[in-house]
């Protein structure tokens, strides 16, 4: 095999973990004995990923990223599903609209303000299923 294939081969193997870890994070794919999130953090965490691609890149930076842009994406699904606007939750948060939506894009964001955003969408839900449940 020369160097190019090699190099794809690499390419292939940690880009499916990468591909098939952000799939079960985001629910799309049901896990499996070889497929779940606890083998493919023991992958990410391993000598044999370390070595393929040559200590450039950490584990758990990768196992972070992913959780951090699937979190993000479940937060802006959330959002979609109950119709909620982004304004509805920044005049609840008291913080601008442009902020929110590059905490939830950009993912610039902290636990905490994940956590209040999470919270201010549930009393907004609920408001909702309350007046749902009023008609």
């Amino acid at each position: 095999m020369n160097e190019q294939g090699l190099e794809n081969l690499i390419c292939g193997i940690v880009g499916q973990s990468i591909k098939d870890y952000k799939n079960l994070l985001l629910k799309n794919t049901a896990p499996s004995p070889t497929n779940n999130i606890k083998e493919l953090e023991s992958f990410f965490h391993s000598e044999y990923f370390s070595f393929l691609v040559n200590n450039k890149i950490d584990g758990d930076f990768v196992i972070k990223e992913l959780r951090e842009q699937c979190t993000m994406h479940n937060l802006d699904k959330l959002f979609k599903m109950f119709g909620i606007s982004k304004r509805q939750v920044s005049n609840v948060l008291g913080v601008e609209e442009r902020v929110l939506v590059r905490w939830i894009e950009k993912g610039e964001y902290e636990q905490e303000r994940y956590e209040r955003i999470v919270k201010t969408l549930m009393k907004i839900i609920q408001s909702i299923v309350r007046d749902y449940d009023c008609r």
